[in-house]
Protein backbone atom coordinates (compact mmCIF):
# COMPACT_ATOMS: atom_id res chain seq x y z
CA UNK A 1 0.00 0.00 0.00
CA UNK A 2 1.10 3.62 -1.12
CA UNK A 3 1.80 5.96 1.78
CA UNK A 4 0.17 9.05 1.77
CA UNK A 5 3.65 11.48 0.46
CA UNK A 6 4.04 8.31 -2.29
CA UNK A 7 0.47 9.44 -3.41
CA UNK A 8 0.87 13.29 -3.14
CA UNK A 9 3.97 13.27 -4.69
CA UNK A 10 2.79 11.27 -7.49
CA UNK A 11 -0.44 13.10 -8.13
CA UNK A 12 1.47 16.39 -8.31
CA UNK A 13 4.54 15.29 -10.57
CA UNK A 14 1.36 13.82 -12.64
CA UNK A 15 -0.55 17.40 -12.70
CA UNK A 16 2.87 18.92 -14.82
CA UNK A 17 3.86 15.78 -17.40
CA UNK A 18 5.73 18.11 -19.69
CA UNK A 19 7.67 20.21 -17.02
CA UNK A 20 11.67 19.49 -16.55
CA UNK A 21 14.13 17.90 -14.68
CA UNK A 22 17.68 18.29 -16.10
CA UNK A 23 21.61 18.63 -15.16
CA UNK A 24 24.26 20.75 -16.95
CA UNK A 25 25.84 17.40 -18.27
CA UNK A 26 23.29 17.66 -20.98
CA UNK A 27 20.70 15.00 -19.33
CA UNK A 28 16.69 16.24 -19.54
CA UNK A 29 13.55 14.43 -18.32
CA UNK A 30 10.24 15.03 -18.90
CA UNK A 31 8.06 15.06 -14.91
CA UNK A 32 6.30 12.32 -17.25
CA UNK A 33 9.74 10.09 -17.89
CA UNK A 34 10.87 10.85 -14.62
CA UNK A 35 8.21 9.30 -12.79
CA UNK A 36 7.76 5.98 -14.78
CA UNK A 37 11.83 5.63 -14.11
CA UNK A 38 11.23 6.12 -10.38
CA UNK A 39 8.55 3.66 -9.97
CA UNK A 40 9.88 1.17 -12.45
CA UNK A 41 13.55 1.37 -10.52
CA UNK A 42 10.92 1.40 -7.04
CA UNK A 43 9.87 -2.66 -8.16
CA UNK A 44 13.56 -3.48 -8.37
CA UNK A 45 14.42 -2.75 -4.48
CA UNK A 46 15.09 -5.18 -2.47
CA UNK A 47 15.75 -3.64 1.60
CA UNK A 48 13.45 -1.88 3.65
CA UNK A 49 16.09 0.92 3.98
CA UNK A 50 18.68 2.44 1.40
CA UNK A 51 21.81 4.78 1.71
CA UNK A 52 21.61 6.92 -1.56
CA UNK A 53 25.32 7.11 -2.35
CA UNK A 54 24.99 9.10 -5.84
CA UNK A 55 28.00 11.59 -7.36
CA UNK A 56 24.86 12.69 -9.96
CA UNK A 57 22.33 14.96 -7.90
CA UNK A 58 19.71 14.10 -11.05
CA UNK A 59 20.31 10.63 -10.33
CA UNK A 60 19.70 10.93 -6.09
CA UNK A 61 16.57 12.78 -6.73
CA UNK A 62 15.74 9.62 -9.10
CA UNK A 63 16.67 7.20 -6.16
CA UNK A 64 14.89 9.35 -3.84
CA UNK A 65 11.35 9.36 -5.90
CA UNK A 66 11.64 5.86 -6.17
CA UNK A 67 12.26 4.94 -2.55
CA UNK A 68 9.59 6.94 -1.45
CA UNK A 69 7.00 5.40 -4.35
CA UNK A 70 8.74 1.78 -2.99
CA UNK A 71 8.09 2.89 0.98
CA UNK A 72 11.32 2.32 1.75
CA UNK A 73 13.58 4.64 3.87
CA UNK A 74 16.16 6.55 2.10
CA UNK A 75 19.41 7.57 3.77
CA UNK A 76 21.11 10.39 1.35
CA UNK A 77 24.73 10.78 1.47
CA UNK A 78 27.00 13.15 -0.07
CA UNK A 79 30.61 12.31 -1.17
CA UNK A 80 31.35 15.91 -0.45
CA UNK A 81 31.24 14.82 3.00
CA UNK A 82 34.28 12.35 3.01
CA UNK A 83 35.49 8.48 3.51
CA UNK A 84 35.49 9.26 7.22
CA UNK A 85 32.39 10.96 7.77
CA UNK A 86 30.33 8.78 4.97
CA UNK A 87 31.69 5.60 6.86
CA UNK A 88 30.13 7.48 10.54
CA UNK A 89 26.81 7.21 8.49
CA UNK A 90 26.36 4.00 7.34
CA UNK A 91 27.40 2.88 10.59
CA UNK A 92 25.38 5.13 12.55
CA UNK A 93 22.34 4.21 10.23
CA UNK A 94 22.73 0.79 10.20
CA UNK A 95 22.92 0.45 6.23
CA UNK A 96 22.97 -2.87 4.51
CA UNK A 97 22.06 -1.51 1.18
CA UNK A 98 23.12 1.58 -0.90
CA UNK A 99 21.70 2.81 -4.02
CA UNK A 100 24.91 4.28 -6.49
CA UNK A 101 25.48 5.55 -9.75
CA UNK A 102 29.14 4.12 -10.15
CA UNK A 103 28.52 2.79 -13.59
CA UNK A 104 26.16 5.61 -14.42
CA UNK A 105 23.27 4.40 -14.20
CA UNK A 106 21.15 3.61 -10.76
CA UNK A 107 21.79 -0.20 -9.08
CA UNK A 108 21.52 -1.75 -5.92
CA UNK A 109 24.66 -2.49 -3.78
CA UNK A 110 24.56 -4.66 -0.77
CA UNK A 111 27.18 -3.32 1.71
CA UNK A 112 26.69 -5.83 4.59
CA UNK A 113 24.35 -8.78 4.63
CA UNK A 114 24.55 -9.73 7.95
CA UNK A 115 22.80 -5.97 9.83
CA UNK A 116 20.21 -6.29 11.80
CA UNK A 117 17.34 -3.64 12.15
CA UNK A 118 17.44 -1.90 15.65
CA UNK A 119 14.47 0.48 14.77
CA UNK A 120 10.67 0.23 13.63
CA UNK A 121 11.17 2.30 11.00
CA UNK A 122 8.05 1.58 9.38
CA UNK A 123 6.31 5.23 8.24
CA UNK A 124 9.73 6.61 8.31
CA UNK A 125 10.36 7.88 4.72
CA UNK A 126 14.19 9.70 5.36
CA UNK A 127 16.75 9.26 7.47
CA UNK A 128 18.70 12.56 7.46
CA UNK A 129 21.95 13.08 8.98
CA UNK A 130 22.72 16.08 11.74
CA UNK A 131 26.14 16.59 12.96
CA UNK A 132 25.60 19.33 15.10
CA UNK A 133 28.44 20.39 17.45
CA UNK A 134 29.63 16.72 18.07
CA UNK A 135 31.20 16.23 14.97
CA UNK A 136 29.06 12.60 14.89
CA UNK A 137 26.33 11.99 13.36
CA UNK A 138 22.77 11.83 14.40
CA UNK A 139 20.15 10.53 12.10
CA UNK A 140 16.63 12.22 12.40
CA UNK A 141 13.98 9.58 11.25
CA UNK A 142 11.63 12.08 9.49
CA UNK A 143 8.03 10.09 8.74
CA UNK A 144 6.37 10.72 4.97
CA UNK A 145 3.69 12.38 7.35
CA UNK A 146 6.35 14.95 8.74
CA UNK A 147 7.44 15.93 5.18
CA UNK A 148 3.79 15.90 3.58
CA UNK A 149 2.95 18.17 6.42
CA UNK A 150 5.76 20.69 5.69
CA UNK A 151 5.30 20.35 1.47
CA UNK A 152 1.60 21.33 2.00
CA UNK A 153 2.78 24.53 4.69
CA UNK A 154 5.60 25.23 1.99
CA UNK A 155 2.82 25.30 -0.82
CA UNK A 156 0.75 28.01 0.88
CA UNK A 157 3.16 30.65 1.12
CA UNK A 158 6.00 30.01 -1.45
CA UNK A 159 4.67 31.03 -4.95
CA UNK A 160 6.77 28.32 -7.61
CA UNK A 161 4.96 27.62 -10.67
CA UNK A 162 5.43 25.80 -13.87
CA UNK A 163 6.65 28.61 -15.14
CA UNK A 164 9.86 28.67 -12.79
CA UNK A 165 13.04 27.12 -13.08
CA UNK A 166 15.21 26.28 -9.92
CA UNK A 167 18.82 25.13 -9.82
CA UNK A 168 19.81 23.28 -7.21
CA UNK A 169 23.62 23.39 -6.77
CA UNK A 170 23.49 21.62 -2.94
CA UNK A 171 23.41 17.92 -1.96
CA UNK A 172 19.83 15.94 -1.47
CA UNK A 173 21.23 14.82 1.96
CA UNK A 174 20.32 18.40 3.41
CA UNK A 175 16.50 18.84 4.76
CA UNK A 176 16.78 22.10 3.20
CA UNK A 177 17.49 21.25 -0.34
CA UNK A 178 15.51 17.89 -0.04
CA UNK A 179 12.36 19.38 1.11
CA UNK A 180 12.73 23.23 0.45
CA UNK A 181 14.21 22.74 -2.91
CA UNK A 182 13.47 19.53 -4.81
CA UNK A 183 10.53 18.00 -3.61
CA UNK A 184 8.53 21.42 -3.46
CA UNK A 185 9.38 22.26 -7.02
CA UNK A 186 7.74 18.98 -8.10
CA UNK A 187 5.12 19.94 -5.88
CA UNK A 188 4.54 23.12 -8.33
CA UNK A 189 5.73 21.82 -11.57
CA UNK A 190 9.09 23.95 -12.02
CA UNK A 191 11.54 22.73 -14.14
CA UNK A 192 14.05 22.22 -12.02
CA UNK A 193 18.29 21.81 -13.21
CA UNK A 194 20.73 19.41 -11.14
CA UNK A 195 24.55 21.25 -10.87
CA UNK A 196 27.14 19.70 -8.62
CA UNK A 197 29.23 22.94 -8.52
CA UNK A 198 28.35 23.30 -4.55
CA UNK A 199 29.41 26.72 -2.93
CA UNK A 200 30.71 28.52 -5.63
CA UNK A 201 28.75 31.67 -5.88
CA UNK A 202 30.41 33.01 -8.90
CA UNK A 203 30.04 30.21 -11.12
CA UNK A 204 26.73 29.81 -9.64
CA UNK A 205 25.56 33.98 -10.86
CA UNK A 206 26.99 32.14 -14.59
CA UNK A 207 24.64 29.43 -14.55
CA UNK A 208 21.91 31.80 -13.60
CA UNK A 209 22.46 33.47 -16.28
CA UNK A 210 22.80 30.36 -19.13
CA UNK A 211 20.15 27.90 -17.85
CA UNK A 212 17.75 31.38 -17.59
CA UNK A 213 16.80 30.45 -13.64
CA UNK A 214 14.36 32.48 -12.02
CA UNK A 215 14.78 30.33 -8.13
CA UNK A 216 18.03 29.66 -6.22
CA UNK A 217 18.53 28.92 -2.26
CA UNK A 218 21.29 29.28 0.14
CA UNK A 219 23.49 30.82 3.15
CA UNK A 220 23.61 34.00 3.95
CA UNK A 221 27.03 33.33 3.37
CA UNK A 222 26.59 32.22 0.06
CA UNK A 223 24.22 35.49 -1.24
CA UNK A 224 26.57 37.98 0.19
CA UNK A 225 29.36 36.17 -2.29
CA UNK A 226 26.87 35.80 -4.60
CA UNK A 227 25.44 39.52 -4.91
CA UNK A 228 29.02 40.85 -4.66
CA UNK A 229 29.86 38.77 -8.04
CA UNK A 230 26.66 39.92 -9.46
CA UNK A 231 27.36 43.41 -9.06
CA UNK A 232 30.97 43.10 -10.30
CA UNK A 233 29.94 41.63 -13.75
CA UNK A 234 26.95 44.76 -14.39
CA UNK A 235 24.43 41.80 -15.33
CA UNK A 236 21.24 41.42 -15.62
CA UNK A 237 19.63 38.20 -13.98
CA UNK A 238 16.37 36.74 -15.02
CA UNK A 239 16.09 35.83 -10.90
CA UNK A 240 12.52 36.16 -9.59
CA UNK A 241 12.44 34.33 -6.18
CA UNK A 242 15.40 33.61 -3.99
CA UNK A 243 15.05 31.74 -0.38
CA UNK A 244 17.84 32.19 2.62
CA UNK A 245 18.42 30.51 5.41
CA UNK A 246 20.90 28.10 7.37
CA UNK A 247 22.55 31.34 9.44
CA UNK A 248 22.12 34.52 11.02
CA UNK A 249 21.42 37.11 8.52
CA UNK A 250 24.03 40.39 9.09
CA UNK A 251 21.90 43.61 7.81
CA UNK A 252 25.02 44.64 5.63
CA UNK A 253 24.29 40.81 3.84
CA UNK A 254 20.68 41.78 3.44
CA UNK A 255 21.48 45.19 1.73
CA UNK A 256 23.94 43.91 -0.39
CA UNK A 257 21.72 41.50 -1.88
CA UNK A 258 18.89 43.97 -2.18
CA UNK A 259 21.25 46.35 -3.90
CA UNK A 260 22.28 43.18 -6.21
CA UNK A 261 19.25 42.07 -6.79
CA UNK A 262 16.25 44.49 -6.90
CA UNK A 263 12.99 43.37 -7.55
CA UNK A 264 13.73 39.83 -6.62
CA UNK A 265 11.83 38.32 -3.93
CA UNK A 266 13.52 37.30 -0.97
CA UNK A 267 12.07 34.79 1.27
CA UNK A 268 13.85 34.82 4.70
CA UNK A 269 13.34 31.63 6.32
CA UNK A 270 14.06 29.27 9.52
CA UNK A 271 14.79 25.50 9.98
CA UNK A 272 16.20 22.31 10.99
CA UNK A 273 16.66 18.87 10.21
CA UNK A 274 14.67 17.69 13.20
CA UNK A 275 11.83 19.81 11.65
CA UNK A 276 11.73 18.67 7.88
CA UNK A 277 12.53 21.30 8.09
CA UNK A 278 11.27 24.50 7.47
CA UNK A 279 9.59 26.36 10.80
CA UNK A 280 9.00 29.92 9.79
CA UNK A 281 9.11 32.27 7.12
CA UNK A 282 9.27 36.10 6.31
CA UNK A 283 7.19 37.45 3.72
CA UNK A 284 9.13 39.34 1.04
CA UNK A 285 7.39 42.47 1.66
CA UNK A 286 8.90 42.82 5.34
CA UNK A 287 13.01 41.86 4.07
CA UNK A 288 14.15 45.02 3.57
CA UNK A 289 12.55 46.36 7.06
CA UNK A 290 13.42 43.92 9.17
CA UNK A 291 15.95 41.84 7.52
CA UNK A 292 17.55 39.90 10.77
CA UNK A 293 13.84 38.49 11.15
CA UNK A 294 12.95 34.68 10.00
CA UNK A 295 8.93 36.08 10.39
CA UNK A 296 6.47 33.73 11.87
CA UNK A 297 5.62 29.74 12.23
CA UNK A 298 3.99 28.18 9.19
CA UNK A 299 0.39 27.02 9.57
CA UNK A 300 1.15 23.87 11.10
CA UNK A 301 3.68 24.82 13.33
CA UNK A 302 3.65 26.40 16.95
CA UNK A 303 6.60 27.92 19.18
CA UNK A 304 7.53 28.19 22.41
CA UNK A 305 9.94 30.56 23.60
CA UNK A 306 11.34 29.55 27.35
CA UNK A 307 14.21 30.60 29.54
CA UNK A 308 16.33 28.46 31.64
CA UNK A 309 13.87 27.83 34.25
CA UNK A 310 11.16 27.19 31.68
CA UNK A 311 13.06 25.09 30.18
CA UNK A 312 13.92 22.77 33.20
CA UNK A 313 10.46 22.14 33.93
CA UNK A 314 8.89 22.61 30.61
CA UNK A 315 6.69 25.80 31.69
CA UNK A 316 3.63 26.51 29.63
CA UNK A 317 3.74 29.89 29.68
CA UNK A 318 2.83 31.78 26.55
CA UNK A 319 5.23 33.72 23.65
CA UNK A 320 6.07 37.25 25.10
CA UNK A 321 7.62 40.20 22.78
CA UNK A 322 11.09 40.73 23.15
CA UNK A 323 11.74 37.73 25.53
CA UNK A 324 14.83 36.08 24.70
CA UNK A 325 15.04 32.42 25.51
CA UNK A 326 15.31 29.00 23.59
CA UNK A 327 13.38 28.38 20.89
CA UNK A 328 10.52 24.97 21.24
CA UNK A 329 8.69 24.13 18.35
CA UNK A 330 5.83 21.01 17.82
CA UNK A 331 3.83 19.97 14.61
CA UNK A 332 3.16 17.46 12.45
CA UNK A 333 6.68 18.35 11.26
CA UNK A 334 8.51 17.42 14.23
CA UNK A 335 10.77 13.74 13.46
CA UNK A 336 9.84 10.98 15.09
CA UNK A 337 13.59 11.05 16.79
CA UNK A 338 16.70 9.88 16.12
CA UNK A 339 17.75 6.44 14.80
CA UNK A 340 19.09 4.10 17.51
CA UNK A 341 19.56 6.40 20.15
CA UNK A 342 16.99 6.98 22.52
CA UNK A 343 20.03 9.51 24.62
CA UNK A 344 19.70 11.98 22.07
CA UNK A 345 16.07 11.60 21.71
CA UNK A 346 14.65 12.16 24.74
CA UNK A 347 17.32 15.34 25.59
CA UNK A 348 15.09 17.05 22.25
CA UNK A 349 11.77 15.73 22.43
CA UNK A 350 9.51 16.36 25.29
CA UNK A 351 5.89 16.49 25.53
CA UNK A 352 5.71 16.46 21.29
CA UNK A 353 7.79 19.38 21.38
CA UNK A 354 11.56 19.77 19.77
CA UNK A 355 13.80 22.06 21.76
CA UNK A 356 15.92 23.49 18.94
CA UNK A 357 18.86 24.38 20.64
CA UNK A 358 18.47 28.28 19.06
CA UNK A 359 17.91 30.88 21.29
CA UNK A 360 15.51 33.57 19.81
CA UNK A 361 13.13 36.21 20.95
CA UNK A 362 9.85 37.92 19.24
CA UNK A 363 10.00 41.56 18.10
CA UNK A 364 7.82 44.50 19.01
CA UNK A 365 5.68 43.20 15.46
CA UNK A 366 5.96 39.38 16.62
CA UNK A 367 8.52 38.26 13.86
CA UNK A 368 10.82 35.43 15.13
CA UNK A 369 14.73 36.69 15.59
CA UNK A 370 17.36 34.10 15.95
CA UNK A 371 20.27 35.20 17.86
CA UNK A 372 22.11 32.27 17.88
CA UNK A 373 22.75 28.35 18.92
CA UNK A 374 22.83 27.55 22.47
CA UNK A 375 25.60 25.35 21.99
CA UNK A 376 27.29 28.30 19.90
CA UNK A 377 27.42 30.51 23.23
CA UNK A 378 30.91 31.50 24.50
CA UNK A 379 31.33 32.14 28.29
CA UNK A 380 34.13 34.05 29.24
CA UNK A 381 34.48 35.79 32.51
CA UNK A 382 31.30 34.55 33.29
CA UNK A 383 29.69 36.67 30.81
CA UNK A 384 27.40 35.33 28.16
CA UNK A 385 28.81 35.67 24.36
CA UNK A 386 26.21 35.16 21.21
CA UNK A 387 28.76 35.07 18.46
CA UNK A 388 26.25 36.33 15.45
CA UNK A 389 25.53 39.23 17.56
CA UNK A 390 29.54 40.67 17.53
CA UNK A 391 29.74 39.20 13.82
CA UNK A 392 26.49 41.20 12.63
CA UNK A 393 28.04 44.33 14.34
CA UNK A 394 31.71 44.21 12.60
CA UNK A 395 30.09 44.06 9.14
CA UNK A 396 28.61 47.03 9.19
CA UNK A 397 32.20 48.37 8.25
CA UNK A 398 33.35 48.61 4.90
CA UNK A 399 36.85 46.90 6.08
CA UNK A 400 35.52 43.78 6.81
CA UNK A 401 33.77 41.33 4.31
CA UNK A 402 32.76 38.34 6.54
CA UNK A 403 33.85 37.65 10.52
CA UNK A 404 33.44 34.51 12.46
CA UNK A 405 33.67 34.40 15.95
CA UNK A 406 34.66 32.02 18.43
CA UNK A 407 35.88 30.66 21.52
CA UNK A 408 39.09 28.50 21.49
CA UNK A 409 40.18 26.77 25.10
CA UNK A 410 43.43 27.94 27.06
CA UNK A 411 45.00 27.66 30.55
CA UNK A 412 42.80 30.53 31.72
CA UNK A 413 39.38 28.82 30.12
CA UNK A 414 38.69 30.25 26.94
CA UNK A 415 39.23 33.21 24.73
CA UNK A 416 37.28 34.59 22.03
CA UNK A 417 38.48 34.25 18.64
CA UNK A 418 37.64 36.51 15.59
CA UNK A 419 38.75 34.55 11.81
CA UNK A 420 38.21 38.18 9.85
CA UNK A 421 38.15 38.25 5.94
CA UNK A 422 39.35 41.83 5.42
CA UNK A 423 37.74 43.89 2.56
CA UNK A 424 41.40 44.66 1.10
CA UNK A 425 44.67 44.17 1.28
CA UNK A 426 45.79 46.72 3.23
CA UNK A 427 43.44 46.19 6.35
CA UNK A 428 45.31 44.97 9.27
CA UNK A 429 45.24 43.57 12.48
CA UNK A 430 45.63 46.83 14.17
CA UNK A 431 42.94 47.96 12.42
CA UNK A 432 40.42 45.52 12.93
CA UNK A 433 41.14 46.31 16.68
CA UNK A 434 40.26 50.29 16.17
CA UNK A 435 37.40 48.77 14.64
CA UNK A 436 36.44 46.59 17.82
CA UNK A 437 37.04 49.23 20.04
CA UNK A 438 34.68 51.36 17.90
CA UNK A 439 31.77 48.88 17.06
CA UNK A 440 31.80 46.59 20.65
CA UNK A 441 31.44 46.79 23.97
CA UNK A 442 34.42 46.16 26.13
CA UNK A 443 33.87 43.16 27.08
CA UNK A 444 33.61 41.64 23.40
CA UNK A 445 36.57 42.43 22.54
CA UNK A 446 38.69 39.55 20.81
CA UNK A 447 41.77 38.22 22.80
CA UNK A 448 42.68 36.95 18.81
CA UNK A 449 42.34 38.51 15.60
CA UNK A 450 43.44 35.99 12.96
CA UNK A 451 42.94 37.55 9.16
CA UNK A 452 42.56 35.23 6.38
CA UNK A 453 41.73 35.22 2.98
CA UNK A 454 38.28 32.85 3.16
CA UNK A 455 36.46 31.32 5.82
CA UNK A 456 35.73 27.69 5.88
CA UNK A 457 32.10 26.57 4.30
CA UNK A 458 30.05 23.34 5.02
CA UNK A 459 29.35 21.20 2.10
CA UNK A 460 25.95 23.13 3.07
CA UNK A 461 27.63 26.68 2.55
CA UNK A 462 27.36 27.37 6.66
CA UNK A 463 30.86 29.22 7.66
CA UNK A 464 33.08 27.25 10.18
CA UNK A 465 36.16 28.62 11.76
CA UNK A 466 39.42 27.84 9.93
Amino acid sequence: MMSKLAIFLKRKISDYPDSKISDTDGTIWSYKDFLHMAESFSTQLTSHKYGILCRSGLLSALAIVACVQAGVTAVPISFQYGELYKEKIIKTCGLSHIITDDEGMLEEKIINQNQEELENLEGVAFMMCTSGTTGFPKAAMLTGENILSNLQDIERYFPLSKTDRILISRSLCHAAVLTGEFLISLCKGADVVFDEIGFNPAKTVLRVKEYEITVICGTPTFFYHFSRFALRGQCSLPLNMIVVSGECMAEKTASLICKALPGVLVYHVYGLTEASPRVTCLPPEYFKEKPTSVGNPLASVKIKILNEKESKFFSDCGVSLRKTGELWISGPNIMKGYYNNPFATQKVLQNNWLKTGDIAYLDDDGHLVICGRKDDLIIVGGLNIYPAEIENLLLETEHISEAFVYGRKNEMGLKLVFDIVPSNNSVTIKDIFSICREKLPSQYWPHEIVLVQSLHKSVSGKRKHN
